[in-house]
């Protein structure tokens, strides 16, 4: 059975490039932290990070952003 996950950011950015440098800001950008994140558009063209794996949970980013483990 499929399970919906509904995700409710806490705080969204007029433009990719604002959302990107918040994420940069926050973690950075280093590829070697093995960090994944993707840059999501919600239904009001608002955008938000969202990261996926144990390393974003282990990086805190969940204090933040959106994370999906």
């Amino acid at each position: 059975m499929a399970t919906e996950m509904k995700l409710i950011p806490s705080t969204t950015y007029a433009s990719h490039a604002t959302a990107l440098k918040a994420v940069e800001k926050m973690v950075g950008l280093r590829h070697e932290d093995g960090i994944r994140f993707m840059i999501v558009q919600d239904s009001v063209g608002r955008f938000y990070p969202l990261f996926v794996g144990n390393e974003a949970v282990r990086a805190g980013t969940f204090h933040k952003f959106v994370t999906v483990a």
